[in-house]
């Protein structure tokens, strides 16, 4: 005799009249006997387990990228109005919305008051880098005219160009390499997203060969300068002769011991070339320090930004009597995370002048990059004294 109600943590096969198997595995599947169902039959309880969230393939899946340029396009296009900027990765098992999701369960957001929560890992030989947050995108599958299901996919950007040298790690300019291409879910980003196929992640990337940077285009009329208020004391305020050197007293951070991501770029006097990078994860509390070779007052500075969201973000400036301090801080600005690659200009009040030698660069933060923080040029506008 079977008991009104057969609960299976073992599997439980039922040979049925016709000749099929009836297989039932888990706890909480079960057959009920107690004549609940319609004419008094029995019922089948089934349920199935959450499939991981994966990524099915990614696309397109080769790129080069222009000479002098920090631009992506397919490698088998190659006219200017077919560039593509980012892959596109097909997401398996993610919920399209996050009504009633768990706090660890990967779902497209369907609010935009939600906070993006994908992120995009690109990993190479050298390493990996990431680049979000993100939100994913949700489609409506149709096939033959039938509706099917809800399915997601996330837009990944690329890293910049000098992040996939350091991924490419034996690469350089001219090389050929291949990166491999997933996702993490969360803040923190703790709930990896692997690839399952059937389709491929693997990117394949050509660099070009080195050569001199071009220049950005000149406006046709280009703005004046912003006028700088008078100074008291002084009879005019003009660019004042800054220095640096890459020593450890100049900077907190460097990139990479030896690589040209050095503090000398900033004040090369181009925002297209050379630039500061800090050392990677060095993201808060890093610093610049320049002498402007005698006691000088500071009534602007000019900032030239790295692009969103490696540049600075909020900054300060400080000024002292010796390269090492101590050193006093004057005035807090914060930079225009839209603009890259231009010098912004910050006027600074009478009462909050940076007044002495040195001056320090303190960039409190950038704009959300997990890797580093970066400076393409740095001037300073006032008076000797």
């Amino acid at each position: 005799m079977l008991a009104n109600h057969l609960a299976f943590g073992a599997v439980l096969q039922l040979h049925l009249a016709l000749g099929a198997v009836l297989q039932l595995a888990g706890e909480t599947n079960y057959i009920d006997f107690d004549g609940a169902g319609p004419n008094g039959a029995a019922r089948v309880h089934a349920s199935c387990a959450n499939e991981a969230a994966s990524i099915s393939w990614a696309h397109p899946t080769e790129f080069a990228v222009a000479a002098g340029a920090d631009t992506f396009f397919e490698a088998s296009v190659a006219t200017e109005s077919l560039r593509s900027n980012n892959v596109t990765i097909q997401l398996r098992s993610v919920a399209p919305t996050c009504v009633n999701a768990a706090a660890n369960q990967p779902c497209a957001p369907d609010d935009p008051r939600e906070k993006p929560l994908f992120w995009c890992v690109y990993t190479g030989p050298g390493g990996e880098a990431t680049v979000g947050p993100l939100s994913p995108d949700t489609f409506l599958a149709e096939k033959h005219g039938l509706r099917l299901s809800v399915g997601v996919r996330l837009s990944c950007p690329h890293p910049p160009l000098d992040e996939l040298l350091r991924l490419s790690a034996d690469g350089g300019l001219g090389s050929v390499f291949s990166l491999e291409l997933t996702a993490r879910y969360g803040v923190p980003a703790d709930v990896n997203i692997p690839h399952r196929g059937p389709g491929s992640n693997s990117l394949r990337y050509s660099l070009p060969p080195p050569g001199p940077p071009s220049s950005p285009p000149i406006p046709s009329n280009p703005p004046p300068p912003p006028m700088e208020p008078p100074v008291a004391g002084c009879i005019s305020s003009t660019k004042l002769s800054a220095s640096i050197d890459n020593s450890e007293n100049s900077r907190s951070t460097v990139h990479t011991a030896g690589s040209s991501y050095q503090p000398t770029n900033t004040i090369d006097g181009s925002t297209s070339g050379g630039f500061y990078l800090s050392q990677n994860g060095a993201l808060t509390d890093q610093w610049l320090v320049y002498d402007l070779g005698s006691n000088s007052i500071i009534t602007s500075v000019r900032i030239g930004n790295g692009q969103n969201p490696f540049g600075a973000r909020n900054v300060r400036l400080e000024s002292g009597d010796t390269q090492t301090g101590a050193f006093t801080p004057k005035f807090s600005l914060q930079m225009d995370g839209t603009i890259d690659y231009e010098l912004q200009t910050f006027n600074i009040p009478e009462d909050s002048y940076p007044v002495g030698r040195w001056v320090r660069l303190f960039l409190i933060d950038n704009y959300g990059s997990t890797n580093y923080v970066k400076i393409m040029e740095v001037e300073f506008h006032g008076c000797s004294v």
